[in-house]
């Protein structure tokens, strides 16, 4: 196996370029939906951060974002049964 680091070749895009990270064909293929609106998403993503940045409990931070999506995730579903 060999690699290349492009890290400084390429230090003008950010990481969502590299990743090429993007929903469309999982909208599409899949239906897929945000169950969380955007101020949701970002109060939970800072929180995740701030954990981690502090090192403070970021396992149990994660576990609990983790349980409370899937949580609300069920619950949903319940409603759609």
């Amino acid at each position: 196996v060999s690699w290349k680091d492009i890290s400084e070749m390429e230090s003008d895009k950010n990481e969502t370029k590299l990743l090429k990270l993007n929903c469309d064909k999982t909208k599409s293929f899949l239906g897929w939906q945000s169950m969380w609106d955007f101020t949701t998403t970002i109060k939970h993503t800072a929180e995740w951060y701030k954990s981690f940045y502090n090192k403070k409990n970021m396992i149990n931070c994660s576990k609990k974002q983790i349980n409370l999506y899937i949580d609300q995730l069920n619950d949903e579903n319940r409603v759609n049964e």
